[in-house]
């Protein structure tokens, strides 16, 4: 029998809905099947969206604080953490028109929310809750979305306790008076300054690792953790948490132990903030009855995003490797012309991912980090600038941070890492160089305006320019032109 559908769409986060909304409007008939009662995933009502709102937030209450240092006078700043997360909720409710049920359908696509199922057989999806209970779905093509959640560390104890995770901290109502985060990746950094700027007391244990944001350029990581260091976050490194309960006085016990000595020591709390990863959404699917196999990221993919089934696609962070909102589009475009285009077929290519760790100062990488291009043996050249020798950054009080780029043996840029202020905005000048493979020098002859932090870009560039003027370059011009400097 002819499926019912040609596309059908297992998830409704950022690239279920690219895939859904293209397909539609490629003409193709689409049902999008979504377990939540809206649309719109992880990074709308749980992650980059409402982080980002409260950072923005976080942020403003740090400027009031360090206005006087300026010459402005400002009564210190109070915390209402209820109209705080109200403002975040606010935010995602101005957003969410965007990825609405209304909007879909009106592209023409069928649309489920609050609806689970499994698979029957390689070609057939049954939904098994609510009113479609028993509900069998086939389609020419599956793709499945179904993202991740917030992965839970073996810890005694943590069951007993009440506990949070980025799917319920923006529900909080209250400022915690003590904070403990456990996890230094950029969930729990980013959470950690936010809410030390909003009046907590902060500490971040950050496991069997010497550093925070241990995927990130070292040297770039310890000017984010010397700033949120002086800004009165403590962080605890190189430990294991052995165990978290509840004290006398209501408070949460957690204790660690030195990874080195053995040593144990509690800290306590009056909330917790669980941010050690995530995991990709899998269970309950019965991908073992399409053919489809799991890796340590989630499902199998091929090149192309295709399963073991070559009708079943995954993108998004349930395939993963990099869990990224505008990663899960990229790969929903291939899985797209995969699907639409199968003659001109497509294959995934990481070798140029860009992401960013929206603390204070901001930390963005491109391509290959120094580490990784040392690692893998490639002949590379290091160029740097330092944001304090940017005028814009003198003028904006801030100092902090660096960019260095990564070139090949032939000048090309291969990678990029900037940690200082609006270092996300800055590194799409990188990700044009390294996706275009340009020359540094490409960058050096461009013309930004003055003052802005742009021109970083243009200032480390110019380092490659200085480098390729050798003393005998220097020398044959003052010949030829019979200059008497030195």
């Amino acid at each position: 029998m002819r499926p019912e559908y040609d596309l059908a769409v297992i998830g409704g986060g950022a690239g279920g809905l690219t895939v859904a909304a293209a397909g539609a409007q490629l003409g193709a008939k689409v049902i999008l099947i979504e377990k939540a009662a809206e649309l719109g995933g992880e990074c709308l009502h749980f992650g980059c969206v409402p982080s980002k709102s409260l950072i923005h937030v976080a942020s403003i209450a740090q400027n009031l604080r360090s206005a006087e240092l300026l010459g402005i006078k400002i009564a210190t700043p109070e915390f209402k953490m209820a109209t705080v997360m109200g403002q975040v909720q606010k935010v995602i409710s101005r957003l969410q028109p965007h990825d609405s049920v209304e909007r879909f359908e009106g592209l023409g696509c069928a649309v489920l929310v609050n609806s689970v199922g499994s698979f029957s057989d390689e070609k057939t999806f049954v939904l098994s809750n609510g009113k479609n209970a028993g509900r069998k779905i086939t389609a020419r093509y599956f793709v499945i979305t179904s993202g991740s959640r917030p992965a839970t560390p073996k810890i005694e104890g943590l069951n007993e306790v009440e506990y949070f995770t980025n799917e319920t901290i923006f529900k909080l109502q209250k400022t915690p008076k003590k904070l403990i985060v456990i996890g230094g990746g950029p969930i729990g950094i980013e959470l950690a300054q936010a809410f030390q700027r909003l009046g907590s007391q902060v500490t971040v244990i950050i496991g069997s690792g010497k550093m925070i944001l241990p995927k990130d350029d070292p040297e770039a990581a310890q000017v984010v953790l010397q700033k949120l260091t002086a800004e009165g976050v403590e962080f605890v490194p190189l430990v294991r948490t052995e165990k978290i309960s509840t004290a006398t006085d209501g408070q949460k016990e957690v204790i660690v132990r030195a990874v080195n000595s053995g040593e144990m020591k509690s800290y306590f709390g009056d909330t917790v903030l669980i941010a050690t990863g995530r995991t990709a959404n899998t269970a309950g699917l019965e991908l073992e009855k399409t053919g489809a196999t799991l890796s340590e990221h989630g499902i199998m993919t091929n090149q192309k995003l295709q399963t073991a089934n070559k009708r079943i696609y995954a993108c998004g962070d349930v395939t993963g490797p990099y869990q990224f909102t505008h990663m899960a589009g990229y790969q929903a475009a291939v899985v797209l012309t995969n699907i639409f285009s199968p003659i001109a077929w497509k294959k995934v290519d990481y070798r140029s991912v860009p992401w960013v760790t929206y603390t204070d100062p901001e930390l963005a990488q491109i391509g290959y980090s120094e580490a990784q291009a040392k690692k893998e043996g490639i002949i590379h050249q290091v160029y740097r600038h330092e944001f304090l020798k940017n005028d814009r950054a003198e003028t904006d009080e801030a100092p902090e941070g660096f960019i260095k780029v990564i070139c090949d043996r032939k000048k090309r840029v291969i990678g990029s890492t900037i940690v200082g202020k609006s270092a996300g905005e800055l590194l799409g000048t990188w990700v044009v160089a390294v996706q275009k493979r340009l020359k540094i020098t490409n960058i050096a002859n461009m013309v930004f305006p003055y003052p802005t932090l742009g021109k970083i870009s243009k200032q480390v560039a110019r380092e490659a320019l200085k480098e390729s003027f050798t003393p005998w370059k220097k020398k044959l011009l003052k010949k030829l032109l019979g200059l008497r400097g030195k």
